[in-house]
């Protein structure tokens, strides 16, 4: 592998502990430098991101990119200070990409959402176009988790599906980890819990080679959460037991949340936690809990994840055709007439087309491409 920036913020944890070994006789070096800021940053390691800073000159572009992993780390920023940042900023090229991808993680952490989902949009065609391809298709896929912040009623289960193809092209199977995990989202909001758990493991599988990130261990706080819900209270302690030993103060708080579901507790959390887990716990303090799906319904969404389908299509694909056709016709539209009160706004039907109701970003993203 090319030693390049290009490169370097492509690789996952595992990748960047071998990277800085065997890349040994570049150390000191900027990429060096910054390959060892990435992979202590991922491990939430703020006294060595620090050493690191002060072992970089200020001068350096890279300089500042550290810094903001640093203040991410800390906490200690607000969005004008992003925003800021973004106007003064006079870089350039790969470069300029890195460094708004991390702005845009560091606008996430504080819910701008709006900011965040700008700087990926940003970021992701800047990196694209220089050839940093990999981590381009992570920053739109952050873009789209900004735009679900914006708007939680939409559903992106289709705009997922169509990421994992690009990560798989660009052979990246940590974006296509963090794709599904955010599907296995995406199905609990539903109720699909059963799909919600195939999914979330699916991702704990792929996610594996960044042990030790913050979205790993929030995947592994994911399929806990899932299995709260299902009941499965002595399987959803395991994966509570394996989230202690995250080292990110993220994980830390949302371990509270978890504790509550464990115990019935609605009581107040007195930590800041992260707008996904803000939510969680809205939803715990109020009773809140989507509607189990049932087994027909689950077959149903997932053949719309997809793509939008012609009725006749999902009566075949839902009944087989072994059974008789008006037969199958009038059992789909009374299924389909308790669907849609028992889901209202999910779903729109439009001249015998079935599909789930939400606005893509697919087709910007492929035209980018």
């Amino acid at each position: 592998m090319e030693f390049t920036l290009e490169n370097i913020i492509e690789l996952n944890v595992s990748q960047l502990s071998d990277l800085i070994i065997f890349q040994e006789d570049k150390s000191g070096t900027n990429l060096h430098l910054y390959a060892k800021a990435i992979h202590s940053y991922l491990n939430a390691d703020c006294k060595s991101v620090e050493d690191i800073l002060n072992q970089t000159d200020p001068s350096e572009e890279l300089w500042q990119i550290i810094n903001w992993r640093l203040r991410i780390l800390r906490c200690n920023y607000d969005a004008i200070d992003i925003k800021r940042c973004v106007d003064d900023c006079r870089l350039k090229g790969v470069v300029k990409g890195e460094f708004l991808f991390v702005l845009g993680t560091a606008a996430l952490r504080v819910d701008s959402n709006e900011l965040a989902s700008i700087l990926f949009k940003k970021s992701y065609g800047l990196l694209w176009n220089f050839g940093s391809k990999r981590k381009g298709v992570k920053s739109f896929m952050n873009h789209l988790v900004a735009e679900s912040r914006l708007d939680n009623r939409r559903r992106l289960v289709s705009d997922y599906l169509f990421l994992i193809e690009k990560a798989k092209e660009v052979g990246d199977s940590i974006v296509e980890g963090l794709c599904i995990h955010n599907i296995s989202k995406e199905y609990q909001i539903l109720g699909a819990y059963e799909l919600a758990l195939d999914y979330s493991q699916k991702s704990l599988d792929l996610l594996k080679n960044d042990f030790g990130s913050l979205h790993y261990f929030e995947a592994v706080l994911q399929k806990c959460h899932i299995l709260i819900d299902l009941g499965r209270i002595d399987q959803a302690f395991k994966e509570f037991q394996k989230a202690k030993a995250s080292p990110h103060p993220q994980t830390m708080n949302a371990l509270c949340v978890i504790e509550k579901m464990l115990a019935a507790d609605f009581s107040k959390v007195e930590r800041v936690l992260e707008p996904a887990w803000k939510s969680k716990l809205k939803n715990l303090q109020s009773s809140k809990k989507a509607k189990s799906l049932t087994k027909t319904e689950v077959v149903f969404i997932k053949l719309l994840s997809k793509e939008p389908l012609v009725k006749d299509e999902i009566i075949k694909k839902m009944y087989g055709e072994n059974i008789d056709w008006m037969s199958a016709k009038n059992r789909f539209d009374v299924f389909l007439s308790r669907f849609r009160k028992k889901y209202p706004s999910l779903i729109s039907v439009e001249n015998e087309t079935i599909q789930i109701d939400d606005v893509s970003f697919v087709s910007s993203f492929g035209n980018a491409v």
